[in-house]
């Protein structure tokens, strides 16, 4: 174990970091982060309406929810734009470049024009056109980049220096308007039917037992690594946000919620209780350690563990390369996806079907909000056991190399 924890230290995770600092995955990882308070504030609503449900009188405030995270992928695709010209250097064309991602999305839409009035699909402004806001960022950002290296009027002096920027901002403008233009009305091509088709098979496999496994698998290898899991965001995110937002359609509609693969499932209601990998059975772990080290850590991590915040844990006690601690994590990304999987395919609890991405409340206060379902207690005590069953042999054994180390220091200072 411990030399296949040194090969992943010593040639894996370089890799990854290397392919991390990518700047077209930055690009996209970063757009994503920055349109996370829409998702929150969509989470927010969604807590708002479930107090409405029990308190009518309450005023609805729907409309907020549309218009924040019902236009995710719109406001996506200009902080995609934006963010190619941070990353590549290029920052006089940010604002240049957002609009761009903006204007080249709604074109890809391909909105019904009739008498002067424009008609959007709205549901693809939210989650649903989120790969159609990453194409339309990057063809942005693509464009102005070359645009940019090009630079025709760099030696440019008779011109008035905002004529020159007028012009530096039309002209890109032009082409990546005239490059969709010509895909989407000359060759006519629905660009969001393609792109959805293409997709598909991943999102399919996304939402499929081994699919849910290797969402939650994956990063835990990462983080435990050392490797931010925003590294796979523009991977799984469309998975997740399309299949929550299918499941709110769903219960709206009367219908079954199908999909378990989200945000919803993994970090606010069920499989990482105390952070990705699972790390709550561990500090509670650390509060009985005979290492005072350890014990005193645990004090520290509760709180944030209890709010599902587990960098402190991560790299405090720590579990990054840790030889002890990186095999249960790891573990637990693939029991916690199996048994949460069973539960839910079995109707033992209800499938989330409410936006509440990027709530920290504790489980499983969350668990039982997230599915409207006091089963959801069940689940999560069920996977709070197994997972400490899991974190145990391998706590101890770190814990007594701990008191090894303190007693052997002792030895050496008293010999000494």
């Amino acid at each position: 174990m411990k030399s296949f924890i040194k090969f992943l230290e010593n040639n894996f995770a370089p890799k990854m970091n290397k392919f991390a600092e990518n700047k077209w995955i930055q690009i996209i990882s970063t757009g994503i982060m920055l349109v996370l308070p829409t998702i929150f504030l969509g989470s927010i609503i969604s807590i708002y309406n479930i107090l409405r449900g029990y308190i009518p009188v309450m005023p609805d405030i729907q409309p907020i929810y549309n218009f924040s995270f019902g236009l995710y992928s719109l406001i996506l695709a200009f902080l995609v734009g934006y963010q190619g010209m941070v990353k590549l250097g290029h920052k006089e064309y940010q604002i240049c470049s957002g609009i761009i991602g903006l204007s080249t999305f709604l074109m890809m839409l391909n909105p019904t024009l009739d008498k002067g009035t424009i008609s959007f699909e709205f549901s693809r402004l939210g989650p649903k056109g989120i790969l159609i806001a990453f194409l339309a960022g990057l063809l942005a950002s693509v464009i102005l980049n070359i645009y940019a290296k090009i630079n025709p009027f760099k030696n440019v002096t008779s011109v008035p220096e905002f004529i020159l920027k007028w012009l530096n901002q039309i002209i890109p403008t032009f082409f990546a308007l005239f490059i969709t233009m010509i895909v989407v009305h000359t060759l006519k091509i629905d660009i969001f039917v393609a792109v959805t088709k293409l997709f598909a098979p991943i999102n399919q496999f996304g939402q499929t037992l081994p699919g849910f496994i290797l969402i939650c698998f994956t990063p835990v290898i990462l983080y435990s690594l050392g490797i931010s899991s925003w590294l796979l965001s523009p991977i799984y995110t469309p998975i997740m946000l399309e299949g929550i937002t299918a499941n709110i359609e769903a219960l709206n509609s009367g219908l079954q919620p199908m999909n378990i693969v989200t945000q919803e499932t993994i970090f606010v209601g069920f499989v990482w209780i105390g952070g990705m990998g699972a790390t709550m059975s561990l500090v509670l772990l650390m509060l009985r350690a005979r290492s005072k080290k350890l014990r005193t850590m645990g004090k520290v991590f509760l709180i944030p563990s209890l709010f599902n915040i587990n960098e402190p844990v991560i790299f405090g006690a720590p579990v990054a390369f840790n030889p002890y601690l990186m095999p249960p994590m790891w573990i637990n990304g693939i029991v916690g996806p199996i048994i949460t999987w069973i539960f839910m395919k079995g109707g033992l609890v209800n499938i989330p079907a409410k936006l509440l991405t990027g709530v920290k409340l504790p489980m499983p206060i969350s668990s039982v909000l997230v599915t409207s379902d006091l089963r959801a207690i069940i689940l999560w005590a069920v996977l709070l056991v197994v997972y400490t069953i899991v974190w145990y042999p391998f706590f101890k054994a770190y814990d007594s190399s701990l008191c090894a180390e303190k007693n052997n220091t002792r030895k050496d200072d008293i010999s000494g």
